[in-house]
């Protein structure tokens, strides 16, 4: 359970097992906590967005829970572990919350946010039920350039 608590909330790891995700990069210093931030660039229809997650609860093997910010929108992780008999289930909730000049087409965009969104878990499931060890196998490290700041994008 440790290990795959470990995987999952070092976001770094995302551009493994979500195909929208570009790059990812671990802001902050130091071991993941409550406040450490990560930078994700995703790919969209019409070009890419940056995203910007800090890390807002950290209950090792148990919760992890993360606010991201970019320009068109924000989202709210919450991703609960439990241990099984064959292993750990991952309950993996987001919500999307859009920037108010986008509310009206929210609606329009839902179905393709969906399907990113299943994609991405069926990833992430994919992943942790691999015989890979679960580690940054595959990923660059990039350089830690710059603190989290709350602040607009």
């Amino acid at each position: 359970m440790a290990d795959v608590f470990n995987y999952v909330s070092d976001f770094t790891t995302s551009r493994e097992w979500d195909p929208t995700v570009q790059g990812s990069r671990q802001l902050s210093e130091g071991s993941i906590d409550v406040g450490t931030c990560f930078e994700v660039t995703c790919l969209l229809p019409l070009g890419s967005i940056r995203l910007i997650y800090k890390v807002t609860a950290f209950e090792r093997n148990e919760l992890y829970e993360q606010h991201c910010r970019s320009r068109l929108f924000e989202i709210q992780d919450s991703i609960r572990f439990e241990p099984t008999t064959e292993g750990t289930r991952v309950n993996y909730r987001s919500e999307i919350i859009f920037t108010p000049w986008l509310r009206p087409i929210a609606a329009c965009c839902r179905k393709g946010l969906e399907k990113m969104g299943r994609e991405s878990v069926e990833g992430l499931g994919a992943v942790l039920r691999s015989d890979i060890t679960l580690s940054r196998h595959g990923a660059p490290q990039l350089p830690r350039l710059q603190k989290c700041a709350d602040k607009d994008l």
